[in-house]
């Protein structure tokens, strides 16, 4: 029997059932590729502020992370909204020393597309087992998106044959948001436990950047602003502010975005957008 000339209601109900058999494989395409879910191992050097940053809220969190380093080293400043690195870096990580380097006045946007492309930070987590290359939003959705073409046919039809398709649309619009949501972040679960245990192990380093943030070491802060958000650093945090231009940070600074759009699970991949180094 051709499905497309059922009735409404007849349609309408295989439709939900198959959206509810689509939702679910995706549900476990996603988990399936979050793994591994083991605890980190505590092997090989501790990860540096901007790796912790990217962890947290991708390319952008370590940038963030990065220009506190560096500004707290004495090593970059703020030139009109735009940092400017000494172009002679000290003893830095390799993202951090990018940021040095640029002499050339950059937004945060610039420095965020620029450490995006930079692949030795996500080979460094990817070696740990702490990162993924997310899979494009096409492949992964693709059991939703086969459904909502399904249902575009449907609606084609019982659109030329005057039939009510608002119910119809409806799920197809259900459909989809799920399709662009239901992305899985970069990080995978291993990451997550990374996460959790070294925002659990700086919480007191968080404190100290509120309330005396000259008495930290310019990794120290940026850990403070990779992991508890650019806030946490009461002198960084106006400095990163003054670094918007356009979208590159909402006005209401990097913490506000974290502290309200950011989950345990998100990241920034996904969750904040990836737009806050203190993001998950």
């Amino acid at each position: 029997m051709n499905p497309f000339e059922l009735t409404g209601p007849a349609f309408l109900a295989l439709y939900v059932a198959g959206a509810g058999v689509d939702v679910m494989a995706t549900a476990i395409l996603a988990l399936a590729r979050r793994g591994p879910w083991d605890a980190p191992a505590d092997a090989g050097a501790p990860l540096t502020s901007p790796e912790l940053g990217y962890l947290a809220g991708g390319p952008r969190g370590a940038a963030i992370a990065a220009a506190a380093v560096a500004i707290h080293a004495g090593e970059a400043r703020l030139d009109e909204r735009r940092l400017v690195g000494s172009g002679v870096a000290g003893d830095h990580d390799p993202i951090t020393a990018t940021a040095i380097a640029r002499t050339d006045p950059v937004t945060l946007g610039t420095l965020t597309r620029v450490i995006a492309r930079d692949r030795r930070l996500t080979a460094r987590l990817r070696a740990r087992g702490l990162w993924r290359e997310p899979v494009t939003r096409l492949r992964h959705a693709a059991p939703l998106i086969a459904w909502i073409g399904v249902g575009a046919i449907k609606l084609a039809i019982g659109a030329h044959r005057g039939r009510p398709v608002g119910g119809l649309t409806l799920l197809m619009f259900g459909l989809a948001v799920v399709a662009v949501r239901w992305v899985p972040t970069g990080r995978t679960g291993r990451g997550d436990r990374a996460l959790a245990r070294a925002r659990a192990e700086t919480t007191a380093l968080a404190t100290t950047a509120a309330a005396a943030p000259q008495q930290l070491s310019p990794d120290e802060l940026g850990q403070a602003c990779a992991l508890h958000g650019a806030v946490a650093a009461s002198i960084i945090a106006p400095l990163l502010v003054t670094m918007r231009t356009g979208g590159d940070l909402d006005g209401s600074g990097c913490s506000s975005g974290c502290s309200s759009g950011c989950s345990g699970g998100g990241g920034c991949g996904g969750g904040c957008g990836g737009g806050c180094g203190g993001c998950s």
